[in-house]
């Protein structure tokens, strides 16, 4: 069972270089990933949530200012926006149920949508930009 919802714990956003980074995770985005965890039936595994600077500096292909780095929020800790999602169950990480996985997070309204060979990256920007990317066709 999750802290943060039924499926989600906040330790499986903290940053993997173990920085201590303060943040809170945006509930929309927690609602996102709930909604795409229950549509799929299986568990989901956060593979890369928050990053501090440093971290995603040393992120092969990571944007400057992606939205794994948490930003300020007048209301307090600075709150984080996107995460990289997969299957549990590594098995599972076929081509078919990755685009699975993409079709019901595009679904649940990301704002931020990539796909890639063995995961997808979901974000819910507080913007009116939507983006949508491809890095690597699931064969």
């Amino acid at each position: 069972m999750g802290d943060l919802r039924p499926s989600f714990s906040f330790g499986e956003f903290i940053c993997k270089d173990g920085c201590g980074l303060k943040f809170t995770v945006d509930d929309a985005l927690l609602d996102l990933l709930q909604y795409a965890r229950d549509e799929l039936g299986e568990p989901l595994e956060i593979t890369s949530g928050c990053r501090c600077r440093a971290r995603n500096s040393d992120t092969p292909g990571a944007a400057d200012n992606s939205w794994h780095i948490p930003r300020d929020s007048l209301m307090g800790l600075p709150i984080l926006y996107a995460a990289d999602v997969s299957f549990a169950d590594k098995s599972l990480r076929t081509p078919e149920n990755v685009l699975r996985l993409y079709a019901y997070l595009s679904q649940g309204k990301a704002k931020g949508l990539g796909l890639y060979s063995n995961r997808c990256h979901a974000d819910t920007r507080p913007t009116r930009q939507v983006a949508r990317w491809i890095s690597a066709m699931p064969q």
